[in-house]
């Protein structure tokens, strides 16, 4: 899920805002988006709150759980207004296909559900692509338009000057990038056993004088691969992985997405994530799903979930962000957790780089 606070004049410059709220451009997908009442200023507009989507196929389903999903994630977030978008290649305006009416079907269903728990459908509309020029009718009533060209949309132009992130295609552009590049991460895993032999030695330093130096070397050897001019070689790599399979240095790095770092923080877990055997993948992508969520990209948070899951079923901090995630949980909160785990890091003597820019904004 992903939260924000745009304020759109028109359905067609909403559905153009979508891929950048979600990091791509949907496909066979249920878009849910959660509004507010807009400032009386801009009286007419929708005031975005929240994104979610969901496959259009999984939705179609009479036993999908989707629907009441949806509604304890409005309950539970105090969303009492929400619109909803189809998009399917399939679909015409005077659809009376098998498809079209299973569409149909779950709308009706969907629209019930949010009546009964006295929350609004303020639009719902169908469209076959999101792209320029492309036709989006509704099925509340007879309005219809275009989209404008959703690379010229202004909340893409403000989302990739304040994050430096391309928008995918696809979601399985996402999934793409992030997957294990294979010969690099055999070349990791021979060096393992070296890197765990000098994370040992440096364990076996600390002194009562100082308990937290072990801690701090870990966090401050993952920070100094910030810097993506510093080459990652599989050795360094070893280290690194070594380094996340420890929970307390873990637990500082979290506190990278409450801080201006949080951008290419976000660029080394996803090359962590791509490089890393498992377990340390499942580190990884937790800190990739951390960030995303706490950054409002709730999509890439949902793969990276995922990955982690995958890497290890029993991964705390995956698994928390995994009900987190379904049930809706803002990302406001997660980034409130970020925020506290900086201040863990102080306790123990390192200042996450950025952290003073970021309190003073």
């Amino acid at each position: 899920m992903d939260s924000s606070r745009n304020s759109l004049g028109d359905v067609g410059e909403l559905i153009a805002a979508l891929p950048a709220l979600l990091g791509f451009y949907p496909e066979s997908s249920v878009v849910l988006v959660a509004c507010a009442p807009p400032p009386d200023d801009v009286a007419g507009h929708l005031q975005l709150e929240a994104v979610m989507r969901a496959d259009l196929d999984s939705c179609l389903h009479t036993d999908s759980t989707g629907i009441d999903a949806t509604v304890r994630m409005c309950l539970g977030n105090n969303v009492r207004q929400i619109a909803v978008l189809v998009i399917d290649e399939a679909l015409d305006a005077n659809d009376t296909s098998e498809r079209g009416r299973a569409c149909q079907e779950f709308l009706a269903r969907l629209r019930i559900a949010l009546l009964e728990a006295g929350i609004e459908l303020v639009g719902g509309w169908f469209t076959t692509a999101v792209r320029a020029q492309e036709y989006w009718w509704s099925f509340l009533d007879s309005e219809h338009g275009t989209i404008p060209d959703p690379a010229a949309s202004p909340v893409t132009l403000a989302t990739e000057a304040a994050t430096g992130q391309r928008i995918y295609g696809a979601r399985a552009e996402v999934v793409a990038t992030l997957e294990q590049d294979v010969g690099v991460v055999e070349a990791v895993r021979s060096h393992l056993p070296e890197a765990a032999d000098a994370a040992e030695r440096h364990a076996a330093a600390v002194t009562a004088q100082d308990p937290h130096a072990d801690i701090r070397h870990g966090v401050e050897l993952v920070l100094s691969y910030l810097d993506t001019t510093t080459e990652l070689t599989p050795a360094r790599l070893a280290e690194v992985a070594v380094a996340l399979q420890d929970s307390r240095i873990r637990d500082c790095l979290v506190g990278l997405a409450a801080t201006s770092s949080a951008v290419p923080a976000q660029r080394l877990w996803t090359d962590l994530t791509r490089t890393l055997p498992a377990p340390a993948r499942a580190e990884a992508a937790a800190l990739l799903a951390f960030g995303a969520y706490a950054g409002r990209t709730g999509p890439l948070a949902g793969i990276a979930v995922d990955i982690a899951l995958e890497a290890n079923p029993k991964h705390r901090i995956g698994r928390i962000l995994r009900v987190a995630l379904d049930a809706g949980f803002p990302p406001e909160q997660i980034y409130q957790l970020a925020r506290e785990a900086v201040a863990h890091a102080a306790e123990v003597g390192v200042t996450l780089p950025g952290a003073e820019q970021q309190e003073s904004l």
